[in-house]
């Protein structure tokens, strides 16, 4: 319980923090999950391109979120992240070990995640099975864009 508010507050504190770049504010959160759970984060990626910001947003929160629920619901000691830019997409793989599930429930932050992918024409999808773990997919266009008069998104 202790590390799980620890890690809430060391990401809200990371929330307001500056940036350069996205694969810093990313290497500055999983350095964040590490320091304050016991969990081992293993990240690998391969991005041709800056994805948008809001895309970025997208992402960090899912990894965030994956994060708490690993050490909340799934008693994990590694996830595993994998980020690649291929078929003009971002494709974000985010695993652990923990128990899993034959049964995945969509509570409030699974179902914000999935909302916000299908807002910039991605995909989410959840797999897990009983003792073999939990593994999250997101798939997000490159290249999308945000018309700033309606806020709806342009490809």
């Amino acid at each position: 319980r202790q590390s799980l508010d620890d890690l809430r507050g060391a990401i809200r504190t990371l929330q307001h923090g500056e940036s350069k770049s996205f694969t810093d504010r990313l290497g500055q959160l999983l350095d964040v999950i590490r320091r304050t759970t016991d969990l081992d984060v293993n990240f690998v990626f391969d991005l041709v391109t800056d994805p948008l910001p809001i895309q970025q947003t997208v992402m960090l929160n899912a990894v965030k979120e994956f994060s708490t629920n690993s050490l909340k619901h799934g008693r994990s000691r590694t996830i595993d992240i994998l980020l690649q830019e291929f078929d003009n997409a971002y494709h974000l793989t985010i695993s652990d070990d923990g128990i899993g599930t034959d049964t995945i429930v969509f509570g409030f932050g699974l179902t914000t995640i999935r909302n916000r992918a299908e807002s910039l024409g991605g995909t989410m999808r959840a797999e897990s099975k009983r003792d073999d773990g939990f593994s999250l997919y997101i798939v997000l266009p490159a290249g999308i864009q945000t018309d700033d008069d309606t806020g709806r998104n342009v490809l």
